[in-house]
């Protein structure tokens, strides 16, 4: 057999048994090369999980099983939703009207895990690194002491006299993270000035993130567990391509990191006026939905909860400013209407916007709230809020 030429393939296509067996050794690899049939046969990338490639396999699972483990977060419900937490090489999409916490619930995740020992990289294409701080130090301050309950707003704008305690709570905060912590802003990898405002703009492409982030990894060995982006409708177009091109465009460049990386790649995204209007919160509802929903692993829908057809009247924004009003916490749904990782279900949050906190609650919990912020009066409070129907 060594000495004959082995076809590849037999008259109808179909790769031949002996091809199969001699691929599975490094000497029937080595015969196969010489008689110039190694290129076809990988291209068709046939084999049997025997010989070397049957321990190459095995070693590949046992990788996978450490160095390829999912990204657990500090929620518990959301890690079971995921089907154990966030894999590798993935897209997330989060979505959600203005004003419902999708920033915040990210940021929730990416500091917790920062905590816990994960590298974590921030993109944020909207806020500063020093409101991010201001807000995570709020959120912090609920572990202290009353007198030491601080909103963003005060802590960002009071003067440091009324603020008990600011400055140790400022250094234990980067203290925490100064490790584990990424923050990506373009304009500090750049030696001199942008000539126009397109190349200014270009500074924040997904192909540039993809290249200062690769270049980070190289030269600096510094590679996150996982990424965050905020958001991606305002990530800058190209030249000559329209706004659905250019997602699309910037949604492959993310997917193509997050496979260069080996990390997963959880993205914010707005929501299609149509969705907006209707209320109509799967997985076509982001803007560019389409390339959105195919190429991302789990869509995800932030939205406030409703438990009755009265609550279905009142828009979004309604229902912030009713718990609001009443300083309660407003119950939220995350909806997965998309997953790979399982069917699509929804799971419960309370979300403190005045100190940029959410937790995780029960859907009984959620009822609970719903109707507390519905009836005050019943819970002990005082009306101040008569929200306004939601008009088509």
């Amino acid at each position: 057999m060594t000495e004959q030429v082995i076809k590849t393939t037999n008259e109808d296509g179909i790769l031949n048994e002996a091809v199969v067996n001699l691929v599975q050794t490094k000497e029937g690899r080595e015969q196969l090369y010489q008689q110039g049939q190694i290129n076809q046969l990988r291209a068709q990338g046939v084999f049997k999980l025997q010989g070397d490639k049957k321990q190459e396999i095995i070693d590949r699972m046992t990788n996978a099983r450490t160095t390829n483990a999912p990204i657990r977060t500090a929620f518990d419900n959301l890690n079971n939703i995921l089907g154990g937490g966030f894999e590798r090489k993935n897209l997330y999409i989060f979505g959600g009207q203005a004003g419902t916490g999708k920033t915040t619930f990210l940021m929730n995740t990416a500091f917790d895990l920062a905590y816990n020992g994960h590298k974590v990289c921030i993109i944020s294409l909207e806020m500063t690194i020093e409101d991010l701080l201001f807000r995570e130090m709020s959120r912090q301050t609920l572990n202290y002491s009353q007198n030491c309950h601080y909103t963003f707003t005060k802590l960002k704008h009071e003067p440091l006299e009324r603020l008990n305690g600011f400055e140790a709570l400022r250094d234990a905060l980067i203290n925490k993270i100064q490790d584990n912590m990424l923050f990506l802003d373009p304009k500090e990898a750049i030696e001199s000035e942008p000539k126009s405002e397109l190349d200014f703009n270009l500074l924040f492409s997904a192909k540039n993130i993809k290249k200062l982030l690769l270049k980070a990894y190289e030269v600096n060995n510094e590679q996150p567990d996982l990424i965050i982006l905020d958001y991606l409708n305002i990530l800058p177009n190209e030249p000559n391509l329209s706004d659905l091109e250019a997602q699309k465009q910037n949604v492959r460049e993310l997917k193509r990191l997050a496979d260069k990386l080996n990390v997963p790649i959880l993205i914010i995204s707005s929501l299609n006026k149509e969705s907006q209007k209707n209320r109509n919160y799967g997985q076509v509802s982001f803007t560019g939905s389409n390339e959105v929903a195919y190429t991302a692993s789990a869509c995800f829908n932030l939205q406030p909860f409703r438990d009755n057809e009265a609550d279905k009247t009142y828009s979004d924004e309604d229902l912030r400013l009713q718990a609001a009003k009443i300083q309660s916490d407003l119950p939220l749904m995350l909806y997965c209407s998309k997953s790979r990782f399982g069917l699509p279900s929804g799971i419960y949050f309370a979300f403190n916007g005045a100190y940029n906190y959410f937790y995780p609650i029960e859907e009984g919990q959620a009822i609970a709230l719903r109707a507390q912020i519905r009836n005050p009066l019943a819970s002990g409070m005082q009306p101040t809020y008569s929200p306004r129907q939601y008009r088509n």
